[in-house]
């Protein structure tokens, strides 16, 4: 018989990761239904969940370039907050609907226009609540710090210059 004091450690991450894997898969999707029931609008969507999913695989690949690992303070972090970076693209999604210029060129520049500012404030101060850990002397908090600058920064990226041209 074997016996090993680190294997239920080993079920505890296992079930942690099949959890954010989860959460990773089912969070698009629910934005994508949210958009779609307030905006009333498939084609808006869908181009939500196109930016919300390309944001995602930006992420892990500038986490993997920067050699940030996908530890369990890293998941956990980027499962809380992917929710948040949503945000940018609702507001974006939102006021594309509202537009009163009928061409998509001028209603996303429109909507760039009426939201951006508060878009970039709202990124701004979240950058600034963040910054702090990176420099913190306990690593569970620098990895959480690093992939919630992360997160903003490549939300924020793909809310005015990847949702805003399609």
């Amino acid at each position: 018989m074997h016996v090993c004091s680190k294997w239920s450690v080993l079920a505890v991450e296992k079930a942690f990761f099949a959890s954010v894997q989860r959460a990773l898969t089912l969070t698009p999707l629910f934005s994508m239904g949210a958009i779609a029931l307030f905006s009333r609008s498939l084609i808006i969507a869908y181009a939500a969940l196109y930016a919300l999913l390309g944001m995602l695989l930006a992420l892990l690949g500038t986490m993997h370039v920067l050699g940030v690992p996908l530890g369990i303070t890293a998941a956990l972090a980027l499962a809380l907050v992917l929710g948040m970076s949503v945000d940018y693209i609702i507001h974006l999604a939102h006021a594309y609907k509202n537009s009163i210029f009928a061409d998509r060129y001028h209603k996303s520049r429109a909507a760039v226009f009426a939201r951006g500012q508060s878009i970039a404030s709202a990124a701004v101060t979240t950058l600034g609540a963040v910054l702090p850990l990176l420099w913190a002397q306990l690593l569970p908090l620098r990895q959480f710090g690093a992939v919630f600058a992360l997160v903003t920064l490549i939300s924020l990226a793909f809310a005015f210059f990847f949702l805003a041209k399609i």
